[in-house]
């Protein structure tokens, strides 16, 4: 019963304010919303899928999910830096998996560790929903990164920048 009363306390707090998510060369024209494109989607009722990416009721866009990267090939130096990263991220040429990323018109970026465990208790209908997924939130001191597994909400743990995760983007 706790959980179902956490899971409907989430989905209210993260519709309260939540009327739609600007889509590139999509959606209904919206004047005014603070875009500069003008193009907004309104957020589904429900999960849904379009094409690679997946809509979430909470108003936010999903990538898929790619495997076998370290967190610095995931994250773009601007968010490296505010992830708590060291100087090794902003000389590191290679990185911007998610800012790089050019699916469906969104521009895309990597998650904070919260959109990640708000994404696991929201139950979302992934295939894929197993193993570890890089988020932006780090620790710059020993070089560890926060990562989630969507797939048992809660399950939040420290690895190594280093080592090998999975990275689902979301998009800005």
């Amino acid at each position: 019963m706790a959980k179902f009363f956490y899971v409907f306390l989430i989905f209210l707090l993260g519709c309260e304010n939540k009327e739609g998510f600007d889509v590139p060369g999509n959606g209904t024209n919206t004047p005014g919303n603070g875009s500069d494109n003008g193009n907004q989607v309104d957020c589904p009722e429900s999960w849904q899928q379009d094409g690679d990416v997946w809509l979430d009721p909470a108003c936010a866009a999903w990538s898929p999910m790619v495997n076998g990267l370290d967190w610095h090939e995931a994250i773009n130096p601007s968010q490296a830096t505010t992830g708590g990263c060291n100087t090794y991220c902003d000389e590191e040429p290679d990185l911007n998996y998610c800012e790089d990323l050019d699916l469906a018109g969104y521009s895309w970026r990597l998650p904070t560790i919260n959109e990640l465990e708000n994404l696991a208790m929201a139950y979302p209908p992934f295939d894929d929903a197993e193993g570890d997924l890089w988020s932006i939130s780090s620790d710059a001191m020993d070089q560890m990164a926060w990562t989630a597994n969507i797939d048992q909400p809660g399950m939040s743990v420290l690895l190594d920048k280093t080592a090998s995760a999975s990275v689902r983007c979301i998009a800005k």
